[in-house]
């Protein structure tokens, strides 16, 4: 049927850029000079690309930055990488005029990274294969993006999981210890610009 095919090309690319991306961050990681990039920095980014693609649906994408550091370049990289999935994967599940949230907290011996949506949650029983390739609860979908997000944060050294799942929606929390960071952590204070939390 024709919406099948288009479900399983849309499905296609959505795996090919994933994998594109990862190919990409490696090929950096190797030629590339090492820089640093603050989290205040890594979020601006994520903003960047994510704000467009959440309004082509008439969602709102906001932040919240709740602490200071510096990462290598191929840390942040990596983290982005698993951050736009989520964020992807949370703007498909929320409704028209509803909301996403990337929230970045210092947390005791980590930076919590947390991405809340505003749909309708996971249907029962589905938490325990999250994380494995061929299972998604979106029609077409193939899992493949929390999968290789998985590896990506074992890579990091850090902790992917979900958080909460309701109705009111889920919570996804990336859990990357502070040993990752060179520079300083403490929280930093917080000014509203254009519906975002955004770091002074």
């Amino acid at each position: 049927l024709d919406t099948e095919w288009r479900l399983a090309a849309s499905s296609t690319q959505r795996m090919q850029d994933l994998v594109s991306d990862v190919v990409r961050v490696l090929r950096e990681e190797s030629a590339s000079a090492d820089y640093e990039i603050s989290l205040d920095e890594l979020v601006q980014m994520i903003s960047a690309k994510m704000c467009p693609r959440a309004k082509q649906v008439e969602v709102r994408f906001e932040t919240q930055l709740r602490a200071r550091g510096l990462l290598t370049n191929r840390d942040a990289n990596l983290i982005m990488l698993i951050l736009e999935n989520l964020i992807h994967n949370a703007i498909q599940a929320t409704a028209k005029g509803k909301a996403v949230t990337l929230e970045v907290t210092a947390v005791e011996d980590q930076i919590l990274y947390e991405v809340r949506d505003q749909g309708s949650g996971l249907p029962a029983g589905y938490e325990r294969a999250l994380f494995k390739p061929c299972q998604s609860t979106k029609e077409g979908g193939t899992g493949i993006g929390l999968a290789i997000s998985k590896q990506l944060a074992y890579a990091l050294g850090a902790e992917l999981e979900l958080k909460t799942s309701s109705p009111r929606g889920c919570v996804f929390a990336l859990r990357v210890p502070k040993s990752l960071f060179v520079g300083e952590l403490d929280p930093p204070s917080r000014t509203k610009l254009g519906g975002s939390q955004i770091s002074t």
